[in-house]
């Protein structure tokens, strides 16, 4: 009973500071005139951010019991050097206002809602202990994101009347009857560009005319809601570079921070709470010029947990009927809404999961640990159905596997892991097999989606099996390398190796040292494959260990057919060149790009062995 008592009384402590924080006294003392105001909220927001950081930190130690007068200090002190910069943000900001009515009345608004939410904070700790962390969870989430919509529009406040860099033509992916890509770069936030569907990934992209070295990008958003976006450059519509990642975002107006050199910037729509992808108003500034103000949508609400929708795949007749998932939308009090008959287990960390007739069963921002020299953090064996792994962390293991996945006859099927992020191991990041590859039923639907990969020992991703494996989706996913550790046999981004009916789509794979893709296949049946819209940059070194000289961008063996739109391989020093074909047939590739970027004659072809059909 103690206990029950104290966790709450922990928290209450720690949301009343952070609200407390949250509510800054306006000064009147205007900013120093002999300094740069621009500069000045750049270095006050930095230090913000780096204080929220180690905020985070230890209001994640609460959430997990700890307790004492040791960690309230430092709770307070974090919290008095927060309100310290975030005071002088608001001060900067309004004295650079003045003038301004109605950007002075937006500020004023947002101050207000703080300190609102703060009166809210202190009517519910008077509640008994049993409601008490409930509701101080929704108050200090609410607090929390208008407390982020302060922060960007202090921040973003450089200039009293900016004008927005000129743009030489804007394209979109698709568009809705009257309302042309053309619209959201007219400089008229009544007019909008409007996708022809809710589907997503859309992607919008803003032609600069020529190489310039950009700043930032600020988007007035016309959908309601969230909406998750990623935003890349390039300078010939073939290779790109992400610039920024925004996937969590609720904000109705972004500003975000780019750089480089670029002609084409794109923005990449995957998730939207609600509603149709549109855009009023996409301005990017390039370095040295002003950067664009746009006034930004008041919206002192609940600020929820994002979760993308999981994206269900075909069901073959070989397979059990498959039951619909319902997709998670996050509640008021931070947790997701699971499918019905699913058990939710939420931000708990659990060692060495025990998953033998695991079925129907939910985590959310849980971390994972255990593991062995010869087993996974998360090894799948036996039986297991329906689990759905949301924003968890697969942490570094004891010398194995993140994740292997061992099926038999197609017991294990219907697992999807979303939105996660696989720590470095020192043989693979996730292994998907089945045995024997001749059984009549195999995995099926193991996918994985906006999940991040840190740089693996061996192979990164690999799916393994015979025909009947498959029908996965691989989406949206980032590998920052593999092959790190040279002793690892194998060094390949992300594998099939016999599966079929695979769905890949929207990723964006990084120098490895073995191949980024290495395809192969088991049968002369057409393989069923969809690439789509991905990024394969052996240009693009996150890891320590280089790209061998031997191996290339892609590695295809004994493949018939599949179709392979829309991607680009790039090619690099010190690695092989774009691709290696052998006996390989009837793969589509025409609208794919090859292109090496150390500018090597000959290796931005790929190299045909034994092949016919395919298209190039």
């Amino acid at each position: 009973m103690s206990q029950v008592k104290t966790s709450p009384a922990v928290v209450t402590a720690f949301v009343l500071f952070l609200l407390t924080m949250l509510a800054p006294a306006m000064p009147a003392r205007a900013a120093d005139p002999g300094t740069d105001p621009a500069k000045q909220a750049t270095v006050l927001a930095t230090r913000s951010m780096s204080l929220r950081t180690q905020l985070a930190d230890l209001s994640k130690q609460v959430r997990h019991g700890r307790r004492g007068q040791a960690l309230i200090k430092s709770i307070v002190r974090v919290n008095r050097n927060v309100a310290r910069t975030d005071r002088g943000l608001v001060s900067l900001s309004r004295a650079y206002l003045a003038g301004d009515s109605v950007q002075q009345a937006t500020l004023d608004t947002l101050v207000a809602a703080s300190k609102s939410g703060l009166k809210t904070a202190k009517r519910a700790m008077r509640l008994d202990g049993r409601t008490r962390a409930p509701r101080l969870t929704r108050v200090a989430r609410k607090v929390s994101g208008t407390a982020a919509t302060l922060r960007a529009f202090t921040v973003k406040l450089r200039s009293r009347r900016p004008k927005p860099t000129s743009v030489a033509g804007a394209t979109a992916e698709t568009s809705a009857s009257g309302h042309p890509a053309s619209y959201m770069v007219d400089g008229d936030v009544s007019t909008a560009w409007v996708a022809s569907s809710s589907a997503v990934p859309q992607k919008v992209t803003i032609d600069l005319g020529s190489s310039q070295s950009v700043a930032a990008s600020d988007v007035q958003w016309a959908v309601p809601g969230g909406v998750g976006y990623r935003i890349f450059g390039s300078n010939d519509l073939a290779a790109w570079t992400e610039l920024v990642n925004a996937d969590t975002n609720m904000l109705h107006t972004t500003h975000d921070a780019i750089s480089g050199t670029w002609r084409y910037i794109r923005m990449r729509i995957g998730w939207l709470q609600t509603g149709t992808a549109s855009i009023s108003e996409w301005s990017v500034s390039v370095a040295g010029a002003p950067a664009p103000t746009v006034t930004p949508t008041v919206t002192p609400t609940v600020t929820p947990t994002v979760t993308p929708t999981v994206t269900p795949t075909v069901t073959p007749t070989v397979t059990p009927t498959v039951t619909p998932s319902a997709t998670p939308t996050p509640s008021d009090d931070g947790s997701p809404s699971v499918p019905a008959g699913y058990t939710l287990v939420q931000d708990q960390t659990i060692n060495n999961l025990q998953t033998n007739g695991l079925s129907r069963r939910y985590y959310y921002e849980c971390t994972f640990t255990g593991g062995s020299s010869s087993t996974a953090v998360l090894s799948f064996g036996g039986s297991t159905s329906y689990v759905v792994f949301d924003s968890c962390t697969i942490a570094r293991g004891g010398g194995w596997n993140g994740v292997s996945i061992n099926d038999a006859n197609g017991s294990i099927h219907d697992i999807t892991f979303e939105n996660c992020l696989f720590k470095a191991q020192t043989r693979m990041g996730f292994e998907c097999t089945s045995r024997p590859t001749t059984a009549a039923t195999e995995y099926q639907r193991i996918d994985v989606i906006d999940s991040t990969f840190e740089p693996q020992g061996s192979e990164a991703v690999s799916y393994d099996g015979g025909p009947t494996a498959g029908y996965c989706t691989f989406s949206g996913n980032t590998i920052q390398g593999a092959g790190n550790d040279a002793s690892q046999e194998f060094g390949a981004g992300f594998e099939i190796n016999g599966p079929s009916h695979m769905t890949v789509s929207g990723n964006h794979i990084y120098a490895c040292r073995g191949s980024l893709l290495n395809l192969q296949m088991h049968t002369t049946s057409d393989c069923g494959w969809t690439f789509s819209g991905n990024v394969f940059d052996a240009s693009t070194k996150l890891q320590s260990t280089a790209m061998s000289s031997t191996s290339q961008v892609v590695l295809a063996f004994n493949v018939y057919g599949g179709t392979f739109a829309g991607n680009a391989i790039t090619s690099a020093a010190p690695g092989g060149s774009v691709g290696y074909l052998s006996g390989s047939h009837d793969m589509n590739w025409k609208t794919s790009t090859w292109r090496d970027a150390s500018g090597r004659s000959g290796y931005a072809t790929p190299t045909q062995v034994s092949c016919s059909g395919n298209q190039l």
